[in-house]
């Protein structure tokens, strides 16, 4: 019965040992998580800019580009 109740204590350690480890498994989930939506941010605000410098180029008048050709 003894060791019965040594098993039961090991596998008690174990799933505290385990709790911890997934404790800090949802801390990194989380923190890459935060990191991936900064990143996509930042890639939403580098095609905003982007789309604008386009605008900016796509309505100068026609004399303007046939001076840019010569």
């Amino acid at each position: 019965m003894t060791a019965l109740k040594a098993h039961i204590e090991t596998l008690k350690a174990e799933l505290q040992t385990l709790k911890g480890q997934r404790a800090g498994a949802e801390t990194r989930v989380s923190w890459e998580a935060a990191k991936t939506a900064e990143a996509i941010g930042a890639f939403e605000q580098l095609v905003q800019r982007l789309e604008a410098m386009a605008a900016q180029r796509a309505v100068k008048p026609w004399w303007q580009r046939l001076l840019r050709r010569a």
